[in-house]
């Protein structure tokens, strides 16, 4: 395939050490903040600062390997790939919701909610519409513009090293379900201990929580590394992250309140987003073949 968006490739005997360098170094830098994380406090900077540890990792890596900084993805490609980052997110979280709502699953969290977000945007006396569409209107860009510098410092590490170097190993489906994997076992700690889902999860197999979680970031990956590949910048990876954490956590979850029978259904840790996004994972993977994203990077 393509090497777009690669200023240089390191030896192919170096891949596996670069691989596990960055992976010792992300697990090493993340040390202090599952400590902060799981001992302090389940506060909002101690987790930016986790999803800045991969980011670090990877900038360490490059500099150990002597792999440019510029393989990285930083230039922004075309453009489109980087709108369709941020309207797929859009979508799926809508639909998901959608249908957690005509089951209901969940139910609007009430006029205390309201009340709140117009007194702390200054919208008292503004219509419930009015002031709901004024509320979705600055999440979609002021809130999606600041977590974008939260989504980066993950990208860089995900999206940005490990993606292309697994591609210089595997095809499009194992790259995408080795990264997601990787992703999603990085979570383990404050998932398990750090009270991440308001409860402690447990890595069992009747705890189906946990396991809509990691299907869930798995089934994104396809997506993430196909905008990675198609358009040579870690940027739409970024994107779509920040505009999937921005639909869920800041505007679906704060205006719904789930139901008990939408506890298993409802959120990252419900299924109807990996059932979705499941369904999103067969179609990129059949994008990616069309795109013959399945020869390895480089050959």
């Amino acid at each position: 395939m393509t090497t777009v968006g690669q200023s240089d490739l390191l030896p192919d005997q170096k891949v596996w050490k670069a691989i596990g360098l960055f992976l010792g170094l992300t697990a090493l830098f993340s040390l202090p903040a599952y400590y902060m994380a799981i001992e302090l406090a389940r506060h909002t900077y101690y987790y930016v600062f986790m999803m800045w540890m991969p980011g670090l990792a990877a900038l360490a890596t490059c500099k150990i390997m002597g792999l440019s900084i510029n393989s990285l993805g930083w230039k922004l490609g075309d453009a489109k790939w980087s709108w369709r980052s941020y309207f797929l997110p859009v979508l799926y979280v809508s639909i998901a919701y959608f249908i957690a709502y005509s089951f209901e699953f969940i139910k609007p969290s009430g006029s205390g909610t309201l009340t709140y977000l117009q007194d702390r945007f200054g919208l008292v006396g503004w219509s419930a519409e009015l002031s709901i569409a004024f509320f979705i209107f600055i999440l979609l860009t002021v809130v999606f513009v600041r977590t974008l510098a939260h989504t980066l410092g993950e990208e860089i590490g995900w999206r940005g090293f490990l993606v292309p170097q697994l591609m210089r190993k595997f095809g499009f489906a194992m790259t995408s379900l080795i990264s997601g994997l990787i992703w999603a076992l990085w979570h383990f700690p404050v998932l398990l201990y750090g009270n991440y889902a308001n409860e402690n999860l447990c890595l069992c197999f009747d705890n189906s929580r946990i396991w809509a979680y990691i299907s869930m970031l798995v089934f994104i990956s396809f997506p993430l590394t196909f905008y990675r590949l198609k358009s040579g910048s870690l940027w739409p990876s970024v994107i779509f992250h920040a505009m999937h954490n921005v639909m869920v956590y800041h505007l679906f979850e704060s205006m719904t309140k789930t139901t008990k029978s939408g506890k298993i259904w409802v959120g990252e840790f419900g299924w109807l987003l990996p059932l979705i996004t499941g369904v999103i994972a067969l179609y990129f993977i059949k994008r990616a073949k069309e795109e013959n994203f399945d020869q390895k990077l480089g050959s």
